[in-house]
């Protein structure tokens, strides 16, 4: 058959070129309307290199190409509202710069960092310099890294093949800085905590020193545990009838417990009661328990869970020195590499001479 075919179409002249329908697509199928797309088949299609490798399958077979692949008229009944596609406006300014952020965007980084250039910035960082990135400075860069979508315009507009960098915006030009500077996240969260080691510690240092003063003398003062012992004593011959076996002692909690409980003609408090048989018996312990109300009264002002939370935070892994050991054990493993280049290259040296 294949000599006869040969033989008409020498005899015939050339004849024109016949395109085959393909048995994985069909060409006579129409595609979907404007303004709409096919929705997704979640099918496992078999690879192309497979499939050809594939011998007498229902894929591979000589039948398939003759086989007729008839058009689908409804397949418009599989279709869904094509979603637009995000698109990064860019606006070119007066000097010919490429404006990838909105207006307000825009005018806010400027106004942040007004006092500075792209380059000093840059150049501070990588030095990490404490004068020019003060806390504020520190903050707003660390605020600008969080908003992921204007990091992602500036860094998918550079990475675009002829892009050049230099026809970035002035705002635009921050974020590049701030988004490509090596381990600029790591960076910049160490000199916060190194600014609030200089302006917070003191002041949390001196919380809680307050704390425990008060602490120290309320341990040292002889009147403070007589008043405690005489509580836990009518506490237990007040409960004497519930709980016969009395107790060792009772939480500082429950000392407001004392001046809840009101005499039958309301008053008298039992905390009042006791106070008046220790006045009675020798006044100058209730002085020396007045003489540390000032001492109490500060520290009681100080939010002793806060202060402890804070100090915990400073001593994790993620929040607080563990942000210094993980920078520092980054310069290390930098400065090996880097003696490992000046060591490779010396040997260079000395084997070209």
């Amino acid at each position: 058959e294949q000599q006869n075919k040969q033989q008409q179409q020498q005899q015939n002249g050339p004849s024109k070129p016949t395109s085959s329908p393909s048995p994985l697509r069909s060409p006579a199928t129409p595609g979907a309307s404007s303004g709409s797309e096919f929705r997704i088949l979640h099918w496992e299609a078999l690879p192309a290199n497979q499939a050809a490798a594939t011998t007498e399958s229902v894929w591979n077979n000589p039948l398939v190409d003759v086989l007729d692949i008839k058009p689908i008229s409804k397949l418009e009944l599989f279709t869904r509202a094509q979603a637009p596609t995000p698109v990064v406006r860019i606006r070119s300014a007066i000097d010919g710069r490429q404006q990838l952020l909105d207006s307000a965007t825009s005018n806010n980084l400027l106004i942040q960092f007004q006092n500075t250039t792209p380059e000093a910035l840059a150049s501070a960082l990588e030095r990490m310099d404490r004068n020019i990135l003060t806390g504020a400075y520190v903050q707003q860069c660390l605020s600008v890294l969080s908003k992921q979508a204007t990091v992602e315009a500036v860094l998918g507009w550079t990475q675009s093949p002829g892009n050049d960098i230099s026809k970035l915006g002035p705002a635009e030009m921050f974020v590049h800085v701030l988004a490509s500077a090596p381990d600029a996240q790591l960076r910049l969260e160490v000199l916060r905590l190194s600014h609030s080691f200089q302006e917070d510690v003191p002041r949390k240092m001196a919380d809680a020193q307050r704390v425990q003063t008060a602490c120290d003398r309320l341990m040292s003062c002889r009147a403070w545990r007589r008043l405690l012992h005489h509580l836990l004593a009518v506490g237990n011959t007040i409960n004497a009838h519930r709980n016969p076996r009395p107790a060792p002692g009772f939480k500082l909690s429950s000392l407001g417990k004392f001046a809840d409980m009101r005499s039958n003609d309301k008053k008298l408090s039992l905390l009042d009661a006791v106070i008046e048989a220790l006045e009675l018996d020798e006044s100058r312990h209730v002085d020396d328990l007045i003489e540390l109300e000032p001492l109490l009264a500060s520290a009681k002002e100080v939010d002793l869970k806060s202060l402890c939370q804070e100090a915990a935070e400073l001593q994790s892994r993620d929040k607080g020195i563990g942000k210094v050991k993980s920078l520092l054990e980054l310069f290390d493993k930098q400065r090996a590499r880097l003696e490992a280049l000046q060591s490779q290259q010396q040997q260079q040296q000395q084997q070209q001479q």
